[in-house]
């Protein structure tokens, strides 16, 4: 029976049973069943696996679900990365398809590189945020100086009208007398 996701253990499959995926091990890139779930937690080679549940696998975009950790040619762990081909390599692959690049580069290596840049991303982005953001405290405080200073300016222009009033009331009744 398959789960919901519709999903079959691999590793059952390829002894011709069909048990539901319960779980997914992206380094072997297989989906388990609960029993081989079970073993592959307590064997010495896969127990440090980090494994996801199949339906959080089943969500995650195809193209990601289409990225491999081994070499379909040598079936070794891909280690290094080819800029000139824009492929992932293993050892073989370095030694024979790739001995001529010159560019290879140890995964890690561009993980590191990128995600320094990512962090670097990251805080420009917050500095141009913050930036944004007293810009726009800036207008706001311009707009209410701009607003009070157009209130004292009719203040002292009443102060102004009155006090002219006042001075040809006085004029005018000085003129009378």
């Amino acid at each position: 029976m398959a789960s919901s996701s519709g999903t079959y253990c691999d590793i059952c499959q390829s002894r011709h049973i069909s048990k539901a995926a319960e779980e997914y091990c992206p380094v072997c890139e297989e989906a388990l069943c609960s029993d081989c779930k079970d073993h592959h937690k307590l064997a010495k080679a896969t127990k440090t696996h980090q494994v996801i549940s199949i339906d959080e696998y089943n969500k995650l975009p195809a193209f990601i679900r289409e990225i491999k950790q081994q070499c379909d040619e040598h079936g070794d762990k891909f280690e290094f990365f080819c800029p000139t081909h824009n492929e992932l390599c293993c050892k073989r692959c370095i030694t024979t398809t790739h001995n001529e690049c010159k560019e290879c580069k140890v995964i890690e290596d561009f993980v590191d590189k990128y995600s320094k840049s990512s962090a670097a991303l990251d805080e420009y982005e917050q500095t141009l945020k913050d930036v944004g953001e007293n810009i726009q405290t800036a207008i706001v405080d311009r707009k209410y100086n701009l607003e009070e200073f157009k209130k004292q300016k009719q203040s002292f222009e009443a102060q102004i009208k009155e006090r002219r009033l006042k001075s040809s009331s006085i004029s005018t009744t000085l003129k009378r007398k």
